[in-house]
């Protein structure tokens, strides 16, 4: 078991690679669907 000193950033962490993995995938959807602008 990994040693619990900093919680709140590996949750932070954790929270920015969903986050960034989200964002990834809407970006790509909106590309899919239409043309950049501009």
């Amino acid at each position: 078991m990994q040693r619990t000193t900093e919680p709140d950033s590996a949750l932070l962490v954790s929270g920015a690679q969903n986050l960034t993995a989200c964002n990834d995938m809407h970006l790509q959807a909106a590309v899919q669907q239409e043309p950049d602008p501009g």
